[in-house]
């Protein structure tokens, strides 16, 4: 039987440009879709924009200004 192919979409928010391109370069290989952006409240505009919520949110606790724990706090 065939393994059917299903694209994740994930939403990859960190402050450091290596690390999310690490995760891109991992989870692309895994045949997910990515997104990245760099702040917390980047990822709040991405979700009240996105006509389709990601299936999975990837967040750095570490950052300035709004960290992964205070953008858990802001979903809706």
């Amino acid at each position: 039987m065939a393994k059917e192919s299903v694209i994740k979409r994930i939403l990859v928010c960190d402050d450091v440009a290596d690390n999310s391109f690490l995760l891109k370069t991992i989870l692309q290989a895994e045949d997910c879709l990515i997104e990245i952006v760099d702040s917390g409240t980047a990822v709040l505009a991405y979700l009240e924009t996105a006509p389709k919520p990601p299936d999975l949110l990837i967040l750095d606790v570490v950052m300035p200004k709004m960290d992964g724990f205070e953008v858990v706090r802001h979903l809706p």
